[in-house]
């Protein structure tokens, strides 16, 4: 049985993240990207897996979509490295994936205690997610990315 949810807010260090600051693109202008690791139809795409690239030779075929149930763009078709195609919303931004392993801060007063968490659920910066901890708490957090 599980006790009460508790919430925290935490602040993510992920490793190997490519989690820079937010892109804005504004009017019609389009974004692409190349892609620098091969990714699997179905998987939420990695940003470090891709670069800012010229739209002249992108691909046609719609690339991402949005996937409501969780939250978070995935991928429509496997992607092969070299390929160019259009953007998605979550580039360079600090997402979480579900496994991810992330620190958990909580605040009393002056005092923050740390505890090691891992993702249950997909997030992005502001949005709340399920966290487990390696005694098997489940708790809600609202996902902080890390200052650069």
């Amino acid at each position: 049985m599980m006790g009460p949810l508790v919430s925290f807010a935490m602040a993510a260090a992920l490793a190997g993240s490519a989690a820079g600051s937010p892109t804005a693109h504004s009017g019609p202008e389009r974004a692409c990207l190349r892609v620098l690791l091969p990714q699997s139809a179905g998987a939420i795409p990695d940003s470090g897996a891709f670069e800012p690239a010229s739209c002249a030779a992108a691909h046609s075929e719609e690339t991402f979509h949005y996937d409501s149930t969780d939250r978070v763009t995935r991928l429509s078709r496997t992607v092969a490295a070299g390929e160019i195609v259009n953007s998605f919303p979550e580039f360079q931004i600090g997402i979480v994936r579900p496994g991810d392993k992330l620190t958990l801060i909580s605040r009393v007063g002056s005092v923050d205690i740390e505890r090691k968490v891992q993702a249950l659920q997909p997030a992005r910066p502001g949005e709340r997610l399920f966290v487990k901890s390696s005694d098997g708490t489940v708790l809600s957090a609202r996902f902080e990315a890390a200052a650069p």
